[in-house]
This record gives structure tokens, C-alpha cells and sequence, in this order.
């Protein structure tokens, strides 16, 4: 029976139509299931920071193969707000998603608002480009993060701090440096001296630690100021920073210095109280004789000298807004006239008395701009002047009622001036180029002039 079926000619012919059948559902089902397509995630470790603290910003990019080549990654600049990379900033990283495994990177930023506000990141564009699962063709993909706020805020405990500087920790260290024999007490002229502050700061970047050696004039003695100098580190996603000022002092003349006091008030985060970092003054005693007299007339030339010139600068101001008070006030007489004889002005107050709902006035004022800017006329063009007849019969007509006209009434007669100027408008421009003359006449012109 079995033999008698397998030799039969309708089911051999069945069988081989069923599996070309079988293999084209396989293929054309392969063919429909879509690639996967690249993960963009987007992660804030915190939304509320205060200003100078930093919020973690990761961004991972996943894709079904790998990369033939780095991704555009985001910057996030914005103003006021500082973007810092930390140590190893972008790792590569795999993980199992639906059983498969898929690779990428991992991007994080170290986002430091410099002033209290909100600070809106829109979603940026990320441009990446992985192997085809199948053929192994580069595919580029465009997507996009998403879009995230941050707040900064100072606590109300240290509204007062300005310039405001939060930290876990800080230390002022002052450091002198007056040669190898040098004593603050018994120095000379020619002597120099160096004076260092260093500030140590954890858990914040060095950018916001203030100035604190502001330059200053010292009558004896001469200052030279360096840039200062900014070192920033981070261990283990804690940033700290250190500031480093300089100035070098040069004896002149004996007398009794003091070099000035410097102190940085700041926001201890971790007590929640507000801490003081000082350094007092610098007594210096040097030997010799006192600044010379042509010495003293040049520091004294130099206040003199400044203070006149701020004086002469504020005699010419004043001068020159006295004497030329009478032109500017013709100038504005004169600019104020043109205004209001303008067409301009004349459409405006007619327009404005419409939406105040004075019909009797804006009457008037549409005949006068009509008269003067339109036809020359004292009649209103019939457009405009129907819808001033529509909007009286309300008023004085013989179905005039309490209420007044609608509206939409008095929007009808300020629609129709509008288009009237339009007209007119359009009709003077036409004209004025209809009167000028051709700048450059052509020879068939010429020869169609007739002999005088």
C-alpha cells in the first residue's frame, strides 16, 4: 500500500510543488524581519545641582554589530554652563539585549553650571555608523538624545556669599618668599618679595575660585602681578582644583608697608554652613631713606592727573549737551512736526479712533487723511465710504437701537481703510514710476522721437 502510494505520479508531483513552496515562505519571511536599529540612552544622575557642582551626564550608544568607525557624539555647550571630561570620559561596553549581544560606548560628562537658572540641553544629533548583521555594509543612522533640564539653585543659607563657591573642602595656604637671608623687618631697597596664595579646593573645578590678590598701589613699593595659574584633577568622579597666585613686591624706599589681608568666604556642602578661608596681613619694615620728593610728586601726578582727566571728560559732556541744547531741541520739534503732519500718523489716529468705537472723530480723521494722502478729494472712495454709511445707519439710522453697532461692524470699517491705503498706496507708486524718465534711452527710442 505504502509502495503504491510513493509510486503514485499526483503525489510525487505534490511533494515537489510543497518544497520550493516551504523554501520561498522561509526566505521571504527573512527577508521582511527588520534589522534592529541603534539604542540611544541618555542618563542624568541628578536634575537640582547647586552652581559649581556637577551633574553626571551619560550617554550610551548601542548597536546590534559594531562600529566600523566613532560616533558624532553630542557637546552640550550652553552658556554659563561648564562641560568637563573625566579620566577615561568614553568606555567601549556590550550588553545582552533579546539574547544577542550588542556593543557600543559609553560617553560621560561632568556638567558644571556657573550661575543659578535652569539650563535646558535640547536633543542633539548623533550620527553613527554600524556593520549590517547580515551583509556586514556600514549603515549610517542618524538619532537623536532626548531633551533634559537642569536647576541650579543657591541654598537660601548662603544667599549672601558673593561671589558663591560651594565645595566639601578648601584651604588657603600663603607662602612668602624673601631670598635666603631675608627678614620682613630690616629690608632695603632693591629688595624683592614674593608672595603666593594657594587655594585647595574639593569638590569643584579651580575655575570657580575668585581672585583674591587684587593689584594694588603701594606707595614705596612696585607690584608685578603673574597670571594665575589653574590645575584641575578628578579621582573617582570627585573633582577638586587648585588656584595659584603670584605677586612680587619691589622695595623702593624705607617705611612701614602692609601688604593687604586676602579672605574667600565659602558654602561648606557638607555641613550646610558657611566658612571663612583668611590670610592676614603682611607687615614689612625697610630700611633707607623715604620716597624722594620727585618720587612722591609722581605718585601724586599720577591721582592728579586722573582725576582731571575724569574731570575734563565730564566738563566736555556737560559742555557740549549745554551748547548744543537748542539744536537738538529743533531737531526734536522738527522730527516730532514731520511725525504728525506724516501719512503715516494720519492712517494710524484714524485706525486707532475706529478700534476706540468715536465715530465721529474717526470720520473726520479718515477725510482728512483721504484728502490730504489719497485723491485730493473731500469724498471717501465708495468702498470706505459705504462701510462708514453701514456703520451710521447703526447710530442715527432708523432701526438704531441702544446697543450700538456690533464689532464686527466696526472691524469691517477699519478692514476697509486698511485696503484703501493698500489701493492708494500701490496707485502713488505706480505713478512715481510712471514719471521717471529712462536712465538709459535706447537707439529705437531715439529714432522714434519726431524732429522738432
Amino acid at each position: 500500500m505504502i509502495r503504491a502510494l510513493l509510486t503514485s505520479p499526483s503525489l510525487l508531483t505534490m511533494l515537489f510543488l510543497l518544497v520550493p513552496l516551504s523554501a520561498m515562505a522561509q526566505i521571504m519571511a527573512e527577508t521582511t524581519v527588520a534589522h534592529p536599529s541603534p539604542i540611544i540612552r541618555t542618563e542624568l544622575d541628578a536634575t537640582s545641582t547647586v552652581p559649581g557642582q556637577p551633574v553626571v551626564l551619560r550617554v550610551t550608544l548601542l548597536v546590534p554589530t559594531w562600529m566600523p568607525k566613532p560616533p558624532t557624539l553630542p557637546s552640550f555647550d550652553l552658556p554659563n554652563l561648564m562641560v568637563l571630561y573625566p579620566e577615561r570620559a568614553t568606555l567601549p561596553m556590550s550588553t545582552r539585549i533579546n539574547r544577542k549581544t550588542w556593543s557600543g560606548i559609553s560617553r560621560t560628562y561632568h556638567l558644571y553650571p556657573m550661575a543659578e537658572g535652569n539650563f535646558h540641553l535640547p536633543a542633539q544629533v548623533v550620527l553613527i555608523t554600524y556593520a549590517d548583521p547580515e551583509t556586514r555594509a556600514p549603515i549610517a543612522f542618524e538619532g537623536r538624545t532626548e531633551a533634559m533640564m537642569i536647576n541650579a539653585r543657591i541654598p537660601d543659607a548662603a544667599r549672601d556669599v558673593d561671589p558663591f563657591v560651594a565645595a566639601t573642602g578648601l584651604r588657603l595656604i600663603e607662602t612668602i618668599d624673601i631670598g635666603i637671608d631675608g627678614d620682613l623687618s630690616n629690608l632695603t631697597a632693591g629688595d624683592a618679595i614674593t608672595r603666593q596664595l594657594r587655594v585647595e579646593i574639593e569638590g569643584a573645578a579651580a575655575v570657580m575660585i575668585p581672585p583674591l590678590l587684587n593689584q594694588q598701589v603701594l606707595r614705596g613699593l612696585s607690584s608685578y602681578q603673574r597670571a594665575p595659574h589653574l590645575i584641575d584633577a578628578s579621582e573617582r568622579s570627585i573633582q577638586s582644583g587648585v588656584r595659584v597666585e603670584e605677586v612680587t613686591y619691589m622695595v623702593e624706599a624705607g617705611g612701614q608697608f602692609a601688604l593687604p589681608a586676602a579672605q574667600l568666604r565659602w558654602f561648606n556642602l557638607k555641613t550646610g554652613a558657611i566658612e571663612v578661608a583668611r590670610v592676614e596681613s603682611v607687615e614689612i619694615t625697610a630700611q633707607g631713606p623715604p620716597l624722594s620728593f620727585a618720587k612722591e610728586l609722581e605718585y601724586w601726578g599720577e591721582s592728579v592727573v586722573r582725576w582731571f582727566l575724569i574731570f575734563i571728560s565730564l566738563t566736555i559732556l556737560v559742555t557740549g549737551i549745554w551748547r548744543f541744547r537748542r539744536q537738538a531741541m529743533a531737531f526734536y520739534e522738527h522730527q516730532r512736526a514731520t511725525h504728525f503732519a506724516s501719512e503715516f500718523y494720519a492712517f494710524w489716529y484714524a485706525k486707532r479712533l475706529l478700534k476706540q468705537h468715536r465715530f465721529g472723530a474717526a470720520l473726520t480723521e479718515t477725510g482728512r487723511w483721504w484728502q490730504l494722502f489719497g485723491s485730493g478729494s473731500r469724498g471717501l472712495p465708495p468702498g470706505l465710504e459705504k462701510a462708514f454709511t453701514t456703520l451710521g445707519s447703526t447710530f442715527y439710522g432708523r432701526n438704531a437701537g441702544a446697543i450700538g453697532p456690533s464689532d464686527e461692524t466696526w472691524s469691517a470699517t477699519r478692514q476697509a481703510l486698511q485696503e484703501n491705503r493698500w489701493k492708494t498706496r500701490s496707485e502713488h507708486r505706480q505713478l512715481r514710476k510712471d514719471l521717471l524718465p529712462q536712465l538709459n534711452p535706447t537707439s529705437r527710442s531715439l529714432s522714434q522721437k519726431k524732429p522738432q
